[in-house]
C-alpha cells in the first residue's frame, strides 16, 4: 500500500515593494513565472535531495522478516542510525540486530554498541539512537538493517518527489511524494521544507 502525502510552500517575491500597483504586477507575471520555476529547480536540487537523505538516514533502512513478507519498519524500528560519513559508509544486504532496552545497546553478533555515542564499527562511524516516533518495540521475526548507499536514496527519492505549481501564475508551490509509510513521507517534506 502506498499514501500521497502533500505540503505546499509559498514563493515570496522579495523584489516587489508593498506598495506595488495590480496593473504592475499584471505585467510582471513573467517574472514572477520565472521565480517559480527557479524555485521549483532548487526544491529538487540534488544538494537539497541529499541533506533530506543524510538527515533522515534513508540509507539505513530496517526490515524485519516475517513468515510470507518483509515489513519495513521506518516508524516502528526500536533504534534508528546515522553514519557519520554516509558517502563512505559500506552497504550491506542484510545486518541482523538486537536491541536490548534494557542496557542501552544493540548487538550485532558478538559486538554490542551503546546508544548515543559514535562508534566505529565495520560498516562506518555510526551513532545508534532510539527511535522516540514508534509505538511498539516489533517482537515477531527477525530485525535486520540494510543499508544501502545515499545516492541510489537521493536518485529514487528524485523519482518520487513531484513540485509542482497548479496555476501557471501562482507562487504556492506543492510537493507530493507517495511512500508505504506515511510517517517518512512526512518527514520527507518536512525536512526538505526545512532546509529550503
Amino acid at each position: 500500500r502506498s499514501y500521497e502525502i502533500n505540503a505546499s510552500i509559498l514563493i515570496k517575491d522579495e523584489k516587489k515593494g508593498i506598495d506595488e500597483s495590480q496593473m504592475l504586477e499584471a505585467l510582471d507575471i513573467f517574472r514572477g513565472k520565472k521565480i517559480v520555476e527557479n524555485e521549483i529547480e532548487v526544491l529538487r536540487s540534488r544538494k537539497f535531495i541529499k541533506q533530506v537523505v543524510n538527515s533522515l538516514g534513508l540509507y539505513v533502512q530496517v526490515k524485519r522478516k516475517e513468515k510470507y513478507r518483509t515489513v519495513d519498519l521506518y516508524s516502528e524500528a526500536p533504534v534508528k542510525v546515522l553514519f557519520r560519513d554516509p558517502a563512505q559508509m559500506k552497504p550491506a544486504e542484510k545486518i541482523p540486530f538486537a536491541f536490548d532496552e534494557k542496557a542501552g545497546s544493540v548487538r550485532f553478533g558478538d559486538s554490542s554498541y551503546a546508544l548515543n555515542s559514535w562508534v566505529r564499527t565495520k560498516w562506518g562511524e555510526a551513532i545508534f539512537f532510539r527511535n522516540n516516533s514508534n509505538g511498539y518495540l516489533p517482537s515477531n521475526g527477525e530485525i535486520y538493517y540494510v543499508l544501502v548507499s545515499p545516492k541510489m536514496i537521493e536518485q529514487e527519492l528524485l523519482s518520487r518527489l513531484e513540485v509542482i505549481t497548479g496555476n501557471k501564475l501562482a507562487s504556492l508551490v506543492e510537493l507530493r511524494i507517495k511512500d508505504t509509510d506515511p510517517k517518512r513521507g512526512e518527514d520527507i517534506l518536512n525536512e526538505l521544507m526545512h532546509f529550503y
